[in-house]
């Protein structure tokens, strides 16, 4: 949205021009509650992206606390890539990026992982799309 077309809707310039700051600075700033109070206190978005990165780097230690000495590798790898994968045209998830030879039966428990973790949240294809079981009762 341009600054005009926001100020022929709201009528006011400044509102316009106050409103497209704050959507810009909410879309670029991380939705942990730490973060965004830091942006809230200093308005920098670079202190922000710090934050960001050291929050990131607390997942990777949990992961190689938590995870099982197996899986830790696998975790971190797909841990990794998922940012760069979801960046892509597709938006989709190949694990053959990780590994030319990789199965997902190999991995299954390392996706479990992290989705159990509430680090990773999984999105199913589906075929048709309808209302679960659940709302239909």
């Amino acid at each position: 949205m341009t600054g005009e077309k926001a100020a022929s809707i709201f009528n006011d310039k400044l509102t316009a021009e106050t409103i497209i700051t704050n959507l810009t600075a909410y879309l670029q700033t991380p939705l942990e509650p730490e973060t965004v109070q830091l942006y809230i206190d200093t308005h920098d978005i670079a202190k922000v992206v710090q934050n960001q990165r050291s929050i990131l780097e607390l997942y990777r230690l949990d992961i190689a606390k938590y995870a099982e000495k197996s899986d830790k590798l696998k975790i971190k790898a797909i841990f990794d890539s998922i940012p760069a994968q979801l960046n892509e045209k597709n938006r989709r998830f190949k694990l053959n990026s990780i590994n030319a030879s990789a199965r997902h039966i190999r991995y299954e428990d390392s996706f479990n992982w992290l989705a159990d973790a509430g680090v990773a949240l999984p999105c199913y294809n589906v075929t048709e799309p309808q209302a679960s079981l659940q709302l239909s009762s």
